[in-house]
């Protein structure tokens, strides 16, 4: 397979003849610092070796801000991507990078670079925290070395930014970094889409609910980063990869031509977290000091966004009690309590802010979702029309397709179904009612292809 691969690394053997050869510190450098080495065959550690001195000979390799680069930083970083390339048809050392920038710890971007990556799949996310790494198309890479020598995160997870940057240069090698690299057939291109999209799915579904699985949260960033997540617990936690996500880790060995979890053994694993995955704790949110006055209707906002509903409902009954005429506190308590599921309740509210004006889009839409989840479909769906076509939102779309489907009209379900789905493509509830309008329309395999996406996102909705 990787043939088709070592095609996109623009693989010609044209090397110099004299390159450093590996002695007995830098083997003491390889054991120390990659736990892999010491279990190798004798065949796959001459692999490691030979990209060892290939990379350290090949390669340029330049401090940033004046850093001073050490063979040490060389020989680890050129074994870390030895063992990615154990199964590369030759050559298999990257020539395609033709830089590796080191910095001695986390690093911000410039100015220029934020300008330049903030429409980046990759690079734009989070450009105002400190960066471990970062790979460009065609172009360097850039490490933190503190990370490579000691590699967990800020929150304590266990990170490989090597294999994570390196999988990036593999992953844009035709074309945009977006989580397919080059493959060599359809059939192995419609596996991996297969695969990765549900267990990418599943990973959004648990970051959203704030539980913790075997992947870091990071790689629910885009498809491109679960990529490289993936990746990196593949050569480094390829035993647990293969018991919690066996068909993942089924691709990745595919492409990757090499089963980790067959020759390295299991109790050598490095921890998932510094102090074991049950470590783990929901980020914290912002909480204002306490002698700061918080307006009730902002706060209000900032807790349904985080969908604590029932702040949300107390925050901005503050507001109704203190301006009983609020059309928008309603509106917005109406939502919260659609939230809920408490479909009286939103209708409610809804209408009492249509008193104070008919017009009001958003209590529309309200209206519109309560009256179809309470059965009275026809003025439910008269209403959010109105709303569709003022504000086109997925909640509204999503409900206006149920409502069809209600009424066996699953062309127009499918419909409004599939605009939700455009605009909240991370929805379970649409896409099992979208399930349902393929199956009304006999189309069983798209209605089992949505079961699959929403069970991956949310298995308990």
């Amino acid at each position: 397979m990787l043939r088709t691969l070592a095609r996109w690394l623009g693989l010609t053997d044209d090397r110099a003849e004299r390159l450093p050869h590996v002695t007995r510190e830098w083997r003491e450098m390889l054991r120390r610092h990659i736990w892999q080495y010491q279990y190798l065959s004798s065949r796959h550690r001459l692999r490691v070796d030979e990209v060892v001195c290939r990379m350290v000979g090949e390669h340029r390799w330049t401090g940033g801000s004046g850093y001073e680069v050490t063979d040490e930083m060389r020989v680890v970083i050129s074994g870390i991507v030895g063992l990615m390339s154990l199964g590369l048809d030759e050559p298999y050392t990257f020539p395609r990078v033709p830089e590796i920038i080191l910095y001695p710890k986390g690093f911000f971007a410039t100015s220029e670079q934020m300008s330049a990556w903030s429409s980046h799949p990759v690079l734009g996310s989070n450009l105002n925290q400190p960066r471990l790494g970062e790979a460009w198309q065609w172009g360097p890479i850039v490490l933190a070395w503190d990370r490579i020598v000691d590699p967990f995160d800020n929150s304590g997870w266990h990170v490989n930014v090597v294999i994570h940057e390196f999988t990036h240069h593999l992953d844009g090698l035709d074309g945009d970094m977006e989580g397919m690299p080059p493959l060599e057939s359809s059939e192995l291109e419609h596996e991996w889409h297969r695969v990765t999209e549900l267990d990418y799915l599943q990973l959004v579904g648990e970051a959203r609910r704030g539980e913790q699985g075997l992947l870091s949260h990071y790689g629910a960033t885009n498809r491109a980063e679960f990529f490289a997540v993936a990746s990196e617990v593949f050569f480094d936690h390829p035993h647990d990869l293969r018991d919690e996500h066996p068909h993942l880790y089924e691709v990745l060995a595919k492409f990757f031509r090499q089963s980790p979890a067959d020759f390295l053994p299991r109790d050598a694993q490095p921890p998932i977290h510094r102090r074991g995955r049950t470590a783990w704790r929901r980020p914290r949110r912002y909480r204002p000091a306490p002698q700061l006055e918080i307006d009730p209707f902002v706060r209000g906002l900032s807790q349904y966004q985080e969908q604590d509903y029932r702040g949300a409902v107390a925050s901005f009954s503050e507001v109704i009690s203190s301006d009983p005429e609020d059309g928008e506190a309603y509106t917005s308590r109406g939502l919260a309590y659609l939230g809920l599921q408490q479909w009286n309740e939103a209708l409610s509210d809804a209408n009492q802010a249509l008193e104070f004006d008919d017009s009001d889009y958003d209590a529309q839409l309200v209206r519109g979702c309560a009256l179809v989840r309470c059965g009275e479909l026809k003025p439910g769906i008269q209403c959010l029309r109105y709303a569709v076509e003022h504000t086109n939102s997925s909640l509204a779309n999503a409900h206006l397709g149920w409502a069809y489907l209600k009424q066996n009209e699953p062309r127009k379900a499918l419909h409004h179904l599939s605009l939700a789905h455009a605009i909240e493509p991370y929805d379970a509830q649409t896409l099992r009612w979208r399930a349902e309008a393929h199956l009304q329309m006999g189309d069983e395999k798209q209605a089992e292809d949505d079961r699959q996406r929403a069970d991956r996102l949310d298995p308990t909705d």
